[in-house]
């Protein structure tokens, strides 16, 4: 029997009509930023949900609503012995960071939950770079029957966190990696105001344009307790991708004090009758020493002997590396079979 008001209700009652009443919204939605189903768009759904747990039922919503590919969650507040099994969505795979950072907030940590229809390869290097100063999960995404490839990196930078040496790590890894010749979206709650012109703000704005990585979302992201509004989760989105819209929506405010954001782009799934694509790649103009002056720069004997991965990560990140300066020099090129 559910509790009356003087009793105060159960924790179960108030999940279940948050449950409804969230449907029922969404039911009726008639936001223009919602896509029109299409099977050459993706998108990518950000939130701050200040506990996973309790907010899975908002997200099991919009899953059921058909509407997001990939959802990318900050503060999860997500313990390591939890098993995967308590959080599941029906058809998505799940990619946890849950490892503490050094800072003194309360654990925030992050998660990508991504449809299973996509292959993901998960890179564990750049995340345990930063793991002193953020929480972060990074994904390479292949889409079914297709050789494209997009690189999803979901971050929750703490507000106590060093911002200056985490913009620097970040630009630092990108560049590295060569990721401004590749597919990349970057989204998170950075807690550095894009609607404020600080220090923080112009540092990470130019050094992600460095590498082609442009924030595209405007308006209010954040409300504080106190009414103050701001734009601290952030969408970055690089040159090789064509956007489709990029919004605000403001249907889940009382869950969290952030608004979700949600991101569609183009991203080819071709149909299971397309033609078959061979890829190759032209060695012949490789400038051998530009090649191996790269080569040289890579971290990989401190990769081999890094303990904190196991075996196969290590291996994986390593193959990473290499594919990075190989893609960088002789990027691959797709002609029809």
């Amino acid at each position: 029997m559910m509790a009356n008001s003087n009793d105060g209700e159960g924790i179960y009652d108030q999940s279940l009509r948050l449950h409804n009443r969230i449907w029922n919204e969404l039911s009726t939605i008639t936001d223009p930023s919602w896509p029109a189903k299409d099977p050459n768009n993706i998108s990518i759904l950000h939130h701050n949900s200040k506990s996973l747990c309790k907010n899975l039922h908002f997200y099991e919503s919009l899953q059921l609503y058909n509407h997001v590919d990939i959802f990318s969650i900050s503060e999860t507040w997500l313990k390591p012995d939890m098993q995967d099994s308590l959080i599941t969505l029906p058809q998505f795979s799940i990619v946890r960071c849950d490892r503490k950072s050094s800072t003194k907030t309360r654990d925030g940590r992050a998660a990508l939950y991504i449809k299973s229809c996509y292959k993901i390869e998960q890179l564990y290097n750049p995340a345990k770079k930063l793991q002193h100063l953020c929480d972060s999960v990074w994904v390479n995404l292949h889409s079914e029957n297709t050789k494209d490839t997009l690189t999803i990196i979901s971050i929750y930078l703490p507000p106590d966190s060093d911002k200056t040496e985490f913009i620097n790590q970040l630009s630092s890894i990108l560049h590295q990696r060569n990721f401004i010749n590749k597919k990349v979206i970057l989204v998170g709650d950075f807690n550095i105001n894009f609607n404020a012109d600080s220090k923080d703000k112009q540092h990470i704005e130019q050094s992600l344009l460095s590498v082609s990585l442009k924030q595209v979302l405007a308006g209010v992201s954040f409300v504080s307790h106190q009414g103050r509004e701001s734009l601290i989760d952030h969408n970055y989105v690089n040159s090789n991708l064509s956007i489709k819209s990029c919004s605000i929506l403001t249907c889940e405010r009382s869950i969290s004090d952030h608004y979700a954001t949600l991101l569609t782009l183009d991203f080819i799934k071709p149909a299971s009758n397309s033609r078959k694509l061979i890829t190759t790649r032209n060695y012949h103009k490789i400038n051998h020493i530009s090649f191996f002056n790269d080569c040289s720069s890579l971290p990989l004997i401190e990769t081999a002997h890094d303990r904190t991965l196991d075996i196969h990560q290590r291996v994986n990140e390593i193959d990473q590396l290499i594919i990075s300066v190989v893609d960088k020099h002789a990027p691959e090129k797709n002609t029809p079979g």
